[in-house]
């Protein structure tokens, strides 16, 4: 678990965002890509510029 960030998301999702995968980005569309594991499987998280961490995580999980 080394260089990784465990974190558990309204007492139901423990999820592990991997520090090695994370990418900022300073375009208009994108701010920021990452993996992370959760009890779902491996999901690729894509931040919008002008839309907060959480709401990316969010979303991931409820595909």
């Amino acid at each position: 678990m080394n260089n990784s960030y465990i974190t558990r998301l309204e007492n139901k999702y423990d999820i592990i965002i991997h520090a090695g995968t994370i990418q900022n980005f300073s375009g208009n569309w994108l701010k920021m890509q990452f993996d992370m594991s959760t009890n779902k499987g491996v999901r690729n998280v894509m931040v919008k510029a002008k839309e907060p961490v959480y709401a990316a995580i969010e979303r991931a999980l409820s595909k």
